[in-house]
């Protein structure tokens, strides 16, 4: 291969990465969605449309969590990082926050662990390590950034405070516990996608810069 066609093939990589990691955005707000209106159909018409919307879920949220983990493969092979906080900084703190959860659950509600919240710290952990790459490939920059991390953290909190009040609740409160969660992550997904989107036109990050962080 010429130098050429190296540089050439240097510049696709990071683009069509930038895409399949906002594709994966897409396709997690898909999953949230499609969870959403399987839990309104399991409480007011259960059968088959409901199963076929939790499938969809499933479908969905499978899809995109194997695009963001591609790229989270891709940013493990950096050799160092110029930032202090790094991948293995955004998992040991999820993993200690998934085990204080377990810890609370189990011991002081005296409460099933359920898989809701395997889920639920998996796709925080995984998000976050996306955005890490991003803004490290020049993607995401500064506060828009700091936005989406925030918007991340902010809905994986709230989602654990309606865990906990849905087994302290009862009647259509209990319902809307259960549901929340889902309809904000959606939310928070689609306004992660919004700003990765707004960032990639920006003026002053040449093709260069980016095809130097691969």
């Amino acid at each position: 291969m010429s130098d050429r066609e190296k540089r050439e093939t240097s510049r696709v990589q990071p683009s069509a990465g930038f895409w399949i990691l906002l594709v994966s955005h897409v396709l997690f707000v898909l999953s949230g969605a499609s969870y959403s209106v399987y839990w309104v159909l399991q409480e007011v018409a259960p059968g088959p449309a409901a199963l076929w919307t939790l499938l969809l879920s499933l479908v969905f949220g499978f899809a995109g969590a194997t695009g963001e983990f591609m790229g989270v493969i891709d940013a493990g092979t950096e050799t160092s990082s110029k930032s202090g906080l790094g991948l293995r900084h955004i998992i040991g703190a999820c993993a200690a926050l998934l085990t204080v959860t377990y810890i609370l659950t189990t011991i002081v509600l005296g409460r099933v662990f359920t898989s809701e919240l395997i889920f639920a710290m998996g796709w925080a952990t995984l998000e976050l390590c996306s955005l890490h790459d991003a803004h490290r490939r020049g993607w995401i920059h500064g506060g828009k950034a700091f936005a989406a991390a925030t918007l991340v953290i902010l809905a994986l909190a709230f989602g654990l405070v309606c865990y906990t009040a849905y087994f302290l609740l009862e009647g259509r409160a209990r319902f809307y516990a259960g549901l929340a969660p889902y309809v904000v992550v959606s939310l928070a997904m689609l306004l992660v996608a919004s700003l990765l989107l707004l960032e990639k036109r920006k003026p002053g990050v040449p093709p260069e810069a980016l095809a130097s962080c691969t």
